[in-house]
């Protein structure tokens, strides 16, 4: 035979196999008549007796299918006596298709289920193969290279090459019992945990048992073993004690070893059966001799390894006896191993040592282990099996038992119908299944304990043949459906429930197709709804499947009734459905179903499904929980191809959405649906970690106080909700303080907001009622870090502190009552005494986002020994971004050539409005000027006839803010107490210098001198007159800025600080143990949602959720609950 594709020979066996139906059948005559007698129907038009006629038949087999079963030797012999095997590769047709032998009822019966599979089912099983890793042997022995199809490159098997080659194989075989992995020692392979992982993670489910040796000459590596036990691969290691003593301490290690791991294992001792010097006649290159000279070295070969097996021990590998014959021919070089270690002297030297002694191996079977159903053994009961052993074995024990049950196909399709108190559908179920017009099906009535006349319903039908009724205790439609997949014979399976119908032509319509695609797994049909009295509520027509898309969409159309699975497909059924689910098991079947082949859509409407009452359904809220233990094991399984994987996000956002909209028609509490997203977001990876924002407002100061924060901590996977004061945003996240709560730091305390929260970041508290007295408890109980955006918390009562030195030690006598806000009595000793108390018996980090304010926090006493970040703010400058000015200008009807100068119009004693009128009362140009003021209207009447005012007043927009910025040639800011200056870098952002006063942080925000200008406040007029002057000037100064506030005000650089920040205030905080019985009962009690809507706890957790205390988006009313008595109160919104 000649390859038409060489090193692919694979690929062209496959495609004889699946293509040639002239069959061709050797083996032994006894055997072959039993086989004929049992398999008549294969018409094999050929069989020939090896034994005893093959010598003198003259046939013409080339271009048929041979099929090899019996005596291998003899069957060798016949094809070289017809010159058939003109290259080495060809012995590859008995080593992939070899026969197993049965003993059934005490009748000799050859299952030969190559042939069956082959011929029947256009299906490939094959019993064995290997797969050579090393291309010239890295030890000393030649026998594994006939099969090489890379015998001429004397180095390693190419990983790619292996794995392409392993493709194609698989791409024709459907199932092999027996994969060795091979190739001298192959734990020397470099990229053996490469290939084993791989060959894991793609074929996994097409081979039963999957064997790497080891040949007992090094320990086996740890990391090896370890991928070994998770792979679930059979380690053979060779015991020498009896060839090679020396080995006896690595024969020990690798047995504690073995024991560690618990892996499957066997021990192949060796002994003595002949002498290996005198075994090995002189090579020959075989290409050189007549055929007649070839066809006596294969005769000889035969010979040699058929005496050997008469014994009751054989060979390491018959292979090697061609080599012996002569029949091919290495030069010496190639016995050596890669790294020429070897050499032929030290070769004959050990064979001579061990005269007589050599590498044997029993049968497989002595010691218990069919190779096709190893379990985990400890070496030591296998060496005492293996010593006890008489050396008697029968064929049976070969027989590889679920391989003959998955392929005795006696029947096409076996039907379940699970049921539990279904007796008044059941007989409409039963009816539609036995009025098939495709008969040759089995069909399990599977009864899960029903209480009703289920059994009186049956017992009628039971007359048909096809019909068998089981009962067991309740257990669940999950465990009754993997019952029926266990009594399953047919080739296809298909579950119809016991309230639904299916049309008479179902079966006859989804074989037709499945036969005729060999990559389906799975049929489904379109369907209708019906109601109870069979009235068709909707019909529903399924689309064509698209795997990703299904999958993304979590959407699996397939999962309806009367879908047909092609059993045959799927070995190892636990590995599809398991019994873990209540609610989602068809969930977790079809999509692992879907990563082994074709969904096929047969648009025909072949099935009805029942809507009622009672139903079992997968929408229950309950399964929600299931879904999210459901991803974490579908995402990370070891063969997830990659564009599977790939949409673990998008998948895991779909579930959110589904949640949700279960919870919603379950009528569940925003409070507890937010709850639950917020756990479901976590455990299917869209967030690493929640934080809570605690802060005063939303919308006002939203790009410092927490909310934009909270908006860029989501997007990196950040839970952020926001607890406020005044909600004016519409933002799901963003949470309003209950005031009807007497105490809302303990409601928060006790809301599932803060128990859910893994960090709490505090932001202007001071304006809220928070109570800090509760800090040291909270901090000890969640991480937490408060943005001190002002000097507040560094004295007894102001803001800033102006020219005050007193907070430095102590405060009191406050010079400064009316400032900000006014106090009556001066407690500003006491306050700083507060302040410090709580602050420092709290577990509590600080971010600034200035030098200037971290400066101030260093010398706070009651800050002493807090852990002090810098973080300068960050903004989205996709938003605070440069555009052309004269553009900007137009858009606001500015006249092109005007000088616009942007400033905070606020009658604040800190904002300093007055210098900035001072400023524009002494400033001259011969451009026209104008003024763009935001925050407060109306304070610049002064000078409307003297300049272009365009008034805005507070701006929540930021793109609308941003455009004012663009139209600006200069932005004003003489604050004088400044702690960062947030308006400062949007200005920056877009591209625009800031002239500000000196002594507040804005020295080092503008950059200032060389961005922005700081100067004292008589020098601003001046300074503000030069720029006008000067507004090349200016532009420079801008684009500096702009590059300043790039590299350093970024929502990005901003964000990631944050976390960084986060993550190291949660790596060092610990519950201490007496705070731990706290947030155990905090949990226990407010923070337990039970989402079965039916159930009393359920209830009386809702009832909890709109009781008290609580936080909630809905503020129009506050609900009580007194004495049973629910009294709903029509709230009015808390105004500051």
């Amino acid at each position: 035979m000649k390859w038409q594709n060489k090193g692919h020979e694979f690929d062209e066996i496959g495609n004889i196999f699946k293509k040639n139906k002239d069959l061709l059948l050797l083996g032994d005559i006894d055997k072959a008549l039993k086989m004929k007698e049992c398999l008549s129907f294969l018409n094999a038009n050929i069989l020939i007796p090896t034994k005893e006629a093959m010598d003198s038949l003259d046939i013409d087999i080339l271009g048929k299918t041979i099929l090899i079963f019996g005596d291998y030797p003899n069957i060798e012999r016949f094809l070289i006596s017809k010159n058939l095997i003109k290259d080495v590769n060809y012995f590859v047709i008995y080593n992939f298709y070899s026969p197993y032998f049965y003993n059934y009822e005490s009748n000799f019966i050859m299952k030969y289920l190559s042939i069956f599979a082959v011929y029947a089912y256009d299906k490939v099983y094959i019993s064995s193969n290997n797969i050579i890793t090393t291309t010239v042997c890295n030890l000393n022995c030649t026998s594994c290279l006939n099969f090489n199809p890379y015998i001429n490159r004397k180095q390693h098997s190419d990983l790619e090459r292996l794995k392409n080659d392993i493709d194609i194989y698989f791409k024709n075989v459907d199932m092999i019992g027996f994969m060795h992995i091979t190739g001298g020692e192959p734990s020397l392979y470099p990229d053996i945990i490469k290939l084993l992982k791989y060959i894991n993670n793609n074929y996994s489910n097409k081979i039963i048992d999957l064997v790497m040796p080891t040949n007992g000459v090094r320990e086996i590596p740890d990391e090896l073993l370890e991928i070994v036990k998770e792979s679930n691969i059979t380690i053979q290691v060779d015991n020498y004690l009896n060839a090679v003593p020396e080995f006896e301490n690595i024969y020990k290690k690798n047995l504690e070893k073995l024991e560690k791991y618990n892996v499957k294992s066997e021990i192949i001792p060796a002994g003595e059966f002949w002498n290996w010097a005198q075994a090995y006649p002189p090579r020959y290159d075989y290409s050189k001799l007549s055929d007649e000279e070839n066809s006596k070295r294969y005769d000889y070969c035969g010979s040699i390894f058929s005496e050997i097996r008469n014994g009751t021990i054989s060979g390491c590998c018959y292979h090697s006896f061609a080599e012996t014959a002569g029949i091919v021919n290495y030069d010496e070089d190639s016995l050596f191993d890669l790294k020429g270690n070897v050499n032929k002297k030290e070769l004959i030297e050990f064979r001579l040592k061990y005269n007589k002694k050599g590498y044997t191996e029993f049968c497989k079977i002595c010691n218990g282990l069919n190779p096709l159903n190893r379990k985990v053994v400890k070496p030591a009961e296998q060496t005492k099996g293996i010593l006890s052993w008489d050396g008697n074995f029968t064929e049976k024990d070969y027989i590889p038992v679920d391989i003959l049950k998955i392929l005795d196909f006696s029947v096409k399709i076996t039907v379940i119908t699970p049921t539990y108190n279904r007796a008044d559908f059941l007989p409409k179920t039963i009816e539609s299944i036995l009025n098939q017009t495709y008969t040759n099906f089995e069909y399990y009535i599977l009864d899960d304990g029903s209480t009703d006349n289920t059994k009186e319903v049956v017992k009628p039908y039971l007359k048909d043949n096809r019909v068998k009724y089981l009962y067991h205790e309740n257990s669940g439609e999950p465990e009754t459906v993997n019952w029926g997949w266990s009594l399953a014979k047919g080739e296809y399976f298909t579950q119809i429930n016991s309230d639904d119908i299916v049309d008479k032509t179902l079966f006859e319509e989804m074989i037709k197709v499945l036969d005729n695609d060999d990559n389906a797994v799975v049929a489904y049909c379109d369907y209708k709804i019906i109601d109870e009295k069979n009235n068709v509520i909707e019909s529903v027509k399924s689309p064509d499947w698209n795997f990703l898309e299904a999958l993304s969409d979590f959407s699996c159309y397939a999962a309806m009734v009367g879908t047909f699975i092609k059993r045959s497909k799927f070995v190892n059924w636990t590995n599809i459905r398991t019994d873990k689910y209540l609610y989602i098991n068809d969930i977790e079947m079809y999509w692992n179903m879907a990563l082994y082949g074709d969904f096929i859509h047969v648009p025909k409407t072949l099935v009805s499904w029942r809507k009622h009452k009672g139903q079992l359904s997968v929408n229950r809220p309950d399964s929600i929980y299931e879904i999210a233990d459901w991803f974490k094991e579908y995402f990370y399984k070891s063969n997830i191809p990659n564009e599977v994987f790939n949409l673990k996000d998008i998948v895991a956002n779909r579930v959110v959405i589904y949640a949700e909209s279960l919870l919603t028609l379950y009528n569940f509490p925003k409070t507890i649906k937010d709850k639950i997203k917020r756990y479901l977001k976590k455990e299917l990876g869209l967030i690493k970690f929640t934080c809570l924002q605690i802060g005063d407002n939303d919308l006002v100061g939203n790009k410092f106080n927490g909310h934009n924060l909270g908006i860029y901590l989501r997007e990196n996977k950040i839970a952020s909700n926001h607890i406020v004061n005044y909600k004016e945003s519409d933002d799901e996240y963003t949470y309003a303080y209950n005031y009807a709560s007497n105490n809302i730091t303990e409601s928060l305390i006790k809301n599932s907001l803060f128990l859910d929260s893994d960090i709490l970041h505090f932001h202007l508290i001071h304006n809220a009622k928070f109570d800090i007295k509760y800090l040291p408890i909270i901090t000890r109980l969640k991480p937490a870090v408060i943005t001190l955006h002002d000097a507040y918390y560094l004295g007894g009562h102001c803001v800033h502190h102006f020219d005050c030195k007193k907070w430095h030690e102590h405060c009191y006598d406050c010079e400064y009552l009316d400032k900000p806000f006014i106090i009556k009595k001066d407690d500003t000793a006491f306050q700083f005494e507060i302040k410090k108390k709580f602050i420092q018996d709290s577990n509590l980090s600080v971010i600034v986002a200035s030098k200037w304010m971290e400066d101030k926090v260093k010398e706070s006493p009651i800050w002493k020994g807090k852990k002090i970040y810098r973080i300068p703010f960050g903004i989205d400058q996709n938003i605070f971004r440069p555009r052309d000015i004269i553009e900007a200008k137009k858009e606001l009807s500015i006249d092109e050539n005007s000088i616009v100068l942007m400033f905070r119009s606020e009658d604040n004693v800190f904002k300093c409005l007055h210098i900035i009128k001072d400023a524009l009362n002494k400033i001259k140009s011969k451009n026209k000027i104008t003024l763009i003021t935001v925050v407060k209207k109306g304070l610049l009447k002064e000078f409307k006839n003297d300049f272009n005012i365009l008034e805005y007043g507070w701006i929540k927009d930021d793109l609308m803010l941003s455009k004012l910025y663009q139209a600006c040639d200069i932005f004003l800011m003489p604050s004088k107490q400044e702690a960062f200056g947030m308006m400062a870098i949007e200005a920056m952002s877009c591209g625009k210098m800031v002239l500000a006063l000196e002594g507040t942080a804005l020295t080092d925000v503008i950059n200032a001198p060389e961005c922005g200008i700081v100067c004292k406040k008589n020098e601003y007029a001046d300074k503000l007159q030069y720029l006008i002057n000067n507004l090349d000037e200016v532009k420079r100064r801008g684009e500096l800025s702009l590059k300043f506030a790039e590299e350093n005000y970024n929502k990005n650089l901003y964000v990631n600080r944050i976390i960084d920040v986060y993550n190291n205030v949660i790596k060092e905080h610990k519950v201490d143990i007496e705070y731990q019985p706290i947030l155990e009962q905090l949990n226990k009690y407010y923070n337990t949602i039970n989402v079965n809507d039916e159930s009393d706890d359920d209830k009386k957790v809702k009832k909890d959720f709109t009781f008290g205390i609580y936080i909630s988006n809905d503020e129009k009313y506050f609900i009580i609950g007194i004495l049973g008595i629910k009294i709903t109160i029509k709230k009015n919104k808390v105004e500051k």
